[in-house]
């Protein structure tokens, strides 16, 4: 038993490298189990050579072993390229074939491709003998046939066969190709059952049939027949006309287009196979070796055929008649628009012409006629003709008129549309734009036809010959709205065509643009033009308004005067707005030149200057005329003391502020009057200055007339009271030192002691009732001058003493609606005509106190020592009076160095009375003293008025009743009237402690405050002595 498997272990070691390699060939083989003990022999010999009985084992690879209870050769390996046959033990190989797609070579003994044409199935998978089929190949094609092969070289059955190019499967397996026949074919490698045919109308060419090729390709087998023609995929026959000879591919360009035959040839039908098929005369040529008309024998027939023809020329025609070879002539010498027309209806008239046919005479052909007078009073019309037509009677005629078409009544035309003849125009463009002798030869053609028709090449063959001169228009004939008539000339106002104008349709005269206005016969919008006084614009010409111009026919729009001008405007007629020479000057105005040495008197005044309102002072009478141009007048300055009741006047015809009188003899107004000028007076009458009613805790009121330092006053606010009681806010005395006072006897009352006072001198009043001191005065010089508005005279060094003095009007207290000239003044101007004497009240509330801006200047040499120790008055800075009585501050910076800014800060404080003047010190602002029982006047010298009676009921110089400067008589105190700047009565006010420069009786009722006037606060101003 060891012996016996030694052995199997023997078999394994040299089976084992055959075993490793291949598909079939090389399959595992599972050694057989070992036999049980006392069984049969497994292994009779082996490493011998079985070749007999397995073929294609490999060499010295070959045993016996038992299978299935029989000895049985076994193959170890079998040779590359086959594969083993397993026995009924499924381990041992007992024989060796060729796989699928091989067979055994005899040649070479082993498996090879089955190769193209042949099957090979393998060989027998359960072979066991050596006469078992090891691999064997079958060819596709039975015996003797083609037609057949196989794609691959290791087909393994009958079915992989497939047909050649040219041939079809058989019916059946195994059976012979089929061969196709003509027109139809295969291609390579096919499994088709039958052959392709080719698409209808394709077909074989016999010469190929006769080269036996195989008919494996369509574009080889299938082709366009002679006398047919490829054309989107579809075979169609050559047309009349036309041949094709041959057969051709459908890819070759010849298959696709049939030939011509020669020109003037064509054949009898379709699908011609040959140009000589062409064997017909086309209609419309003849042959070219025939004269027009021309016919050859019978015997010419057979040479003639196929000879060179040519169309037949104009005016000839050619029906293309069996056996007629020559064209006809057209009749009555009409003309064919092409060469080589076929019928006699191709004779035609051409446009711009008809058949001339007069009585007596041969119908010819004739142009349309030009400007004809129809009729012996119309005017001159032309004729048109278009289209081609046949040379029916329609247009037929003796002169054109009838078979013409009439342009219109007096619509001209001219030959100017080309004549379409053929030969007609191809000789004129040769002419034109040709190149050498042709070219020259057809301009001598033209300029010798020219001569003989100077209209040769054109003729009216449309409506647009027709035309109408510059200045007409068209328009529908009243007569027949379907026709049109020219409008000669256009009428005035409207404008026609710019030129010789062409072309058949409504053109109406124009309608100059709105206002605009043109002469008959205008020829363009641009002629319509504007009229004087119109100015143009977008949409026409309009009037100017006044204050504009515009000259003729200028096409401006409307200019404006020059500032200030006007013009006569007349509705619908603008003759007097026609240039700037019409733009005059307003009643009040004058020519202005800023740029002139006078403006209001330039040189040379013209009206393209502006104008202005003449200013006060000046006068214009304007241009007076109506119609006409302007003078230029200008503004002439008033004559001396004369003026204007206000800016733009027509003449002088009141008095400047400050003079009185009538217009043209006026006259400065005396002192203490005043004449505020026509605007817050009548501008004539020279005023008194207004009275003072003063009220005050001390004694009874008090009533001042006003005085003026100066002559010509135009104003009442340099109207001072003569008697100006001091300001409470400024002390009820002056706190003067008492060296300076002289005691006045018999001065029992403040009214008494202020008019006690002497006329050319400064002089303090002072009343003080507690004491019984009674009245005093401090008497000082006038200086020199006795007022200061803007500063002393030049060089003057003595020491002065400045009191403010108030104006008139507005000290007592504040009163609503009081309608002084001041109120009007700061608030508006008067709306009261001049010369009334009411200005309208106000209501608004004044201030309590004000300054005039005028100061009374006193000369204080006599005391000059008491100013300069600060003994006259006090400082007005609490702090400094503190520190002593006499403080005194000289030439504070920005509050009192200079008289200018001392006169600007007292104006400014109610507690400041006035300021000192002291040489070698400077200035000083100075207030006064508080003392219950004490009343204090500033009186100031008026050495102009005399001085009148004691006063009896009233502490006033003139007794009773004052007279004021004009001599009216002086108002009664507190309740009474005093008279305002304008001279009406006004309620004199009634006193109040606080109130500004008086104080009224404590039992008084008190006023209201007093607004300052802001145009005269710190102001200094005043008319000039």
């Amino acid at each position: 038993m060891r012996d016996v498997m030694g052995l199997w272990l023997l078999a394994l070691l040299l089976a084992a490298p055959v075993l490793g390699s291949g598909a079939e060939a090389n399959a595992s083989i599972t050694p057989p189990a070992p036999e049980p003990a006392g069984g049969a022999r497994a292994l009779l010999q082996s490493g011998v050579s079985c070749a007999p009985q397995i073929p294609a084992c490999t060499a010295r690879r070959c045993t016996t072993r038992i299978v299935a209870n029989k000895e049985t050769y076994v193959c170890l390996r079998c040779k590359p390229g086959y594969v083993p046959v397993l026995g009924a033990d499924r381990r041992s190989i007992v024989q060796c074939v060729c796989p699928r797609g091989l067979w055994e070579s005899p040649v070479t003994n082993s498996c090879v491709e089955c190769g193209r044409g042949f099957t090979c199935a393998g060989g027998d998978r359960a072979a066991t003998r050596p006469s078992d089929d090891r691999g064997s190949r079958r060819a596709c094609n039975p015996k003797d046939t083609v037609g057949l092969t196989t794609v691959s070289t290791r087909a393994t059955a009958l079915s992989e066969c497939v047909a050649l190019a040219g041939y079809a499967l058989p019916r059946a397996t195994g059976m012979a190709a089929v061969e196709c026949p003509a027109s139809t074919y295969t291609p390579a490698l096919n499994r088709l059952r039958s052959c392709l045919p080719c698409q209808s109308g394709l077909r074989e060419d016999p010469a190929f049939t006769a080269s036996g090729t195989p008919r494996g390709s369509r574009t080889d087998v299938c082709k366009v027949p002679p006398g047919k023609f490829w054309e989107l995929n579809v075979v169609r026959d050559c047309p009349k006309g036309l041949y094709r000879e041959g057969f051709a591919n459908t890819t070759d360009a010849a298959a696709i287009r049939c030939l011509s035959c020669p020109e003037g040839w064509t054949t009898s039908g379709t699908a011609a196979t040959s140009v000589l098929a062409c064997n017909r005369l086309l209609p419309g040529f003849k042959v070219t070796s025939l004269e027009a008309g021309g016919q050859p024998g019978l015997a010419q027939e057979d040479s003639i055929l196929g000879s060179p023809t040519e169309a037949c020329p104009l005016g000839f025609y050619f029906d293309g008649a069996p056996g007629t070879f020559g064209c006809q002539r057209c009749p009555f010498g009409t003309v064919t628009r092409e060469r080589g027309t076929e019928s006699a209806n191709d004779c035609l008239v051409p446009p711009g012409y008809y058949v001339q046919a007069p009585p007596g005479e041969a119908p010819r052909l004739a142009k349309c006629p030009t400007n004809v007078t129809a009729a012996a009073d119309g005017p001159p019309s032309g004729f048109y003709r278009t289209g081609w037509v046949p040379p029916t009677p329609a247009v037929m005629d003796a002169d054109g008129t009838k078979a013409c078409t009439p342009c219109g009544v007096g619509i001209l035309s001219k030959w100017a549309d080309p004549d379409e003849q053929t030969d007609v125009a191809v000789l004129r463009a040769t002419a034109v734009n040709g190149t050498g002798e042709a070219a020259a030869a057809a301009a001598a053609a033209v300029a010798s036809a020219s001569a003989q028709d100077p209209g040769y090449g054109w003729v009216a063959s449309s409506s647009a010959s027709c035309y109408i001169k510059a200045g007409w228009g068209i328009t529908f004939d009243p007569a027949d709205f379907s026709k049109l008539r020219a409008v000669i000339p256009c009428p005035a106002n409207t404008y026609g065509v710019a030129g010789d104008t062409f072309g058949l349709y409504l053109m109406p005269c124009k309608s100059c643009t709105k206002n605009l206005k043109s002469a008959p016969g205008s020829s363009s919008a641009a002629d319509c033009k504007n009229p004087a006084g119109f100015g143009y614009t977008s949409e026409g010409a309009n009037q100017c308004p006044d204050g504009f111009w515009a000259a003729a026919a200028s096409m401006d729009p409307c200019e404006p005067c020059p500032e200030g001008r006007y013009t006569d405007y007349f509705p619908g007629d603008g003759q007097y707005q026609s240039s700037i020479d019409s733009c005059k000057v307003p009643k009040g105005y004058g020519v202005f030149n800023g740029l002139a040495d006078d403006p209001w008197a330039p040189e040379a005044p013209s009206a393209s200057m502006g104008v202005r309102q003449c200013p006060d002072g000046f006068s214009s009478p304007g241009d007076q005329e109506l119609g006409g141009n302007t003078s230029n007048p200008v503004c002439t300055r008033c004559a001396a003391g004369s003026a204007t009741s206000g800016p733009g006047a027509e003449s002088c015809n009141v008095c400047m502020a400050g003079w009185g009188g009538p217009p043209g003899a006026c006259a400065v107004c005396p002192r203490n009057t005043y004449q505020p000028g026509a605007e817050w007076g009548d501008g004539s009458t020279c005023r008194p200055c207004p009275r003072t009613v003063w009220n005050h805790n001390v004694g009874d009121a008090v009533t001042s007339y006003g005085i003026t330092f100066h002559d010509g006053s135009p104003t009442p606010y340099m109207c001072v009271p003569r008697y100006s009681q001091t300001a409470k806010p400024a002390g009820d005395r002056l706190a003067l030192p008492d060296s300076m006072f002289r005691a006045v006897p018999g001065a029992t009352d403040p009214g008494a002691c202020a008019a006690a006072c002497p006329r050319d001198a400064c002089c303090v009043a002072e009343f003080d009732a507690e004491f019984g001191s009674g009245c005093r005065h401090a008497v000082l010089p006038a200086a020199s001058p006795a007022s200061v508005v803007a500063s002393v005279s030049a060089g003057a060094d003595a020491p002065r003493l400045y009191y403010k003095l108030p104006p008139s009007d507005l000290i007592a207290a504040a009163s609503i609606g009081n309608g002084s000239a001041l109120a009007g003044r700061v608030t508006a101007k008067s709306a009261a005509a001049p010369g009334n004497a009411t200005a309208p009240p106000l209501s608004r509330v004044e201030a309590k106190t004000w300054a005039s801006g005028v100061y009374a200047v006193c000369d204080l040499s006599a005391y000059a020592d008491e100013a300069a120790g600060g003994w006259i008055g006090t400082s007005p800075d609490p702090y400094m009076v503190e520190a002593g009585r006499d403080a005194i501050e000289w030439d504070v910076p920005g509050l009192c160095a200079g008289e200018s800014e001392c006169q600007r800060s007292c104006a400014a404080s109610s507690s400041c009375w006035g300021f000192l003047y002291v040489p070698g010190k400077g200035y000083a602002l100075r207030t006064g003293e508080v003392a219950i029982a004490v009343r204090t006047f500033f009186v100031s010298p008026d050495p102009e008025t005399p001085l009148p009676a004691p006063p009896t009921t009233l502490p006033d110089p003139s007794g009773d009743a004052a007279p004021d400067p004009s001599g009216d008589a002086a108002p009664a105190p507190a309740g009474d009237t005093a008279p305002t700047p304008a001279g009406d009565p006004q309620p004199a006010p009634s006193g109040d402690p606080a109130a500004g420069n008086g104080s009224a009786d404590a039992g008084a009722p008190a006023a209201g405050p007093v607004v300052q006037d802001p145009a005269l606060d710190g102001s200094l101003a005043s008319p000039s002595p």
